[in-house]
């Protein structure tokens, strides 16, 4: 252990340090390194450089925090993530007279949370003179006025104000409030600003890779609080199977639980925050006036991502029927789910409804269920990836009326598929006649809802839906009845 009534050679220094931090000291008290700086000026700094990365460290509570990430929910983790602080470490290299001391500190080591160089300079060192002679060495850009409000004089501030004419940085703070500005400060204040060495300015960025990845991808804190806002209506699985889908994680159902469930939790909340960045960016979710705390959405991203979208959207809701002769398949139900995970739930319905006559065979064991089901229903059609069903389904969902109180009703019947979907006056006879004729350029009514389906390859792209249908045209007619619009996929054979 260092101790402070001891001289250190850097020899000495070099043995010692390799000890000490075995021992995870949250700080490192007056210790007389004269004849260090003398044997060895510059091999000193870089230990003190290597000292400033290992104590950082040191701050259990910020440990413990970046640890949970492992074992805690996406929510949970969430909840927490703007909170997960960097390591940060602080060394001190001040010259009394004719002897050099080294003081060193953690991030938190001795106030709660403070900052590293406050702690070290303030706290820790406290009233004692500094002079040009003396080295400051940090792991992270000290911080600006701007970022730290709450303190009485942020890190910057509190160096340039004591004489301190040397500062060591190990890498800037990610943090944009900061980024750049501590340093300009320190500059524009005639303070010499050196980075430390490549490969300590590895170490720190690979231990704080969680703290870094926040600001990757915005501002933590912003998108923390749009989630919050939203967090009691969002369906997650939803969110999730959408986040799969549209990051190429997986191409089908079936790989989720095997591909998306296997990555980490640091993984899947980093893609939670990269989503509502982005559906912020496409203003899916718009900043409310200055007067409301809370976040607003539209009705689209409500529909895809919220797991009782009624509550939002009133007419959401989709009737289901099951009917057949048979009186075991006859159903009648009403959903309320968020539209991406409503496909999912008809696709299912149709699985049990249709499974009687959708053998498994050498050819189509690669295809997923709907592709089977259709080569049973329309026979002679190209075997293409997409699904014909899906299509239709989602165009009736993208197309649809959500200000009209009517219901969309799903119809399963033993010789057809029907869809009756109230739509707006853009749907009109002249329309359905180019539906029929499969010459149609989709327009559609909820245009954010169609990017969403796309992003999760749950249909074609603009107008190709219209081309995939084509193919199909001897199965499918278009009936308009005042404001509803039927689709009707009549089967070829059912045996």
């Amino acid at each position: 252990m260092l101790k402070s009534t001891m001289i250190y050679s850097y020899t000495d220094l070099v043995a010692e340090l390799k000890d000490i931090i075995k021992s995870a000291p949250q700080t490192i008290s007056n210790i007389n390194i004269t004849k260090a700086i003398s044997d060895d000026l510059n091999g000193t700094i870089l230990l003190a450089q290597q000292l400033c990365v290992d104590i950082s460290l040191s701050n259990l509570e910020t440990y413990k925090k970046i640890k949970s990430i492992e074992i805690e929910s996406v929510v949970a983790a969430i909840h927490t993530y703007r909170f997960h602080d960097p390591y940060v470490g602080a060394v001190l290299i001040r010259k009394t007279e004719s002897q050099y001391y080294l003081d060193a500190c953690c991030r938190g080591a001795i106030d709660g949370d403070s900052h590293a160089e406050f702690t070290l300079l303030k706290l820790h060192v406290g009233k004692k003179k500094y002079s040009e002679s003396d080295i400051l060495l940090t792991t992270l850009e000290p911080c600006t006025k701007e970022s730290r409000k709450q303190w009485s004089i942020p890190c910057s501030d509190l160096i340039s104000q004591s004489g301190i004419r040397k500062v060591y940085i190990g890498v800037l703070d990610p943090n944009p409030i900061i980024t750049g500005n501590g340093t300009k400060f320190l500059l524009d204040k005639g303070i010499d600003v050196i980075f430390f060495e490549e490969r300590y300015r590895k170490q720190i960025t690979q231990n704080n890779k969680v703290f870094l990845d926040q600001f990757q991808i915005g501002n933590p804190s912003t998108y923390k609080d749009i989630f919050d806002t939203f967090i009691n209506y969002l369906d997650l699985v939803a969110m999730e199977y959408y986040l799969a889908y549209d990051l190429k994680i997986i191409d089908k159902n079936e790989e989720f639980e095997s591909k998306y469930e296997s990555l980490s939790i640091e993984r899947k909340y980093s893609n939670i925050f990269y989503f509502f960045k982005n559906m912020t960016l496409n203003r899916s979710i718009l900043s409310a006036d200055r007067e409301v705390t809370k976040y607003t959405c539209t009705d689209d991203f409500a529909l895809f991502f919220f797991n009782n979208p009624k509550k939002i959207v009133d007419s959401a809701t989709l009737r289901l029927i099951n009917s057949s002769a048979n009186e075991m398949y006859d159903s009648d139900q009403l959903i309320d789910s968020s539209l991406f995970m409503m496909v999912d739930r008809i696709e299912t319905e149709m699985k049990k409804r249709y499974s009687f006559f959708v053998s498994n065979t050498s050819s189509n064991m690669g295809l997923s269920y709907l592709k089977r089901l259709e080569i049973r229903m329309f026979p002679n059609v190209h075997k293409n990836d997409y699904s014909i069903l899906r299509e239709v389904i989602v165009n009736a969902l993208v197309h649809r009326d959500y200000k009209s109180p009517i219901f969309t009703v799903i119809e399963l019947n033993d010789d057809f598929i029907s869809i009756k979907n109230p739509v707006t006056s853009k749907i009109n006879t002249e329309v359905v006649s180019r539906l029929n004729m499969f010459t149609y350029n989709s327009d559609p009514t909820n245009s954010r809802l169609m990017r969403f389906f796309m992003d999760a390859t749950y249909c074609e792209r603009k107008s190709n839906g219209m081309k995939l249908a084509k193919e199909y045209a001897e199965f499918i007619q278009y009936k308009l009845d005042g404001n509803i619009l039927e689709t009707r996929l009549n089967f070829s054979s059912r045996r």
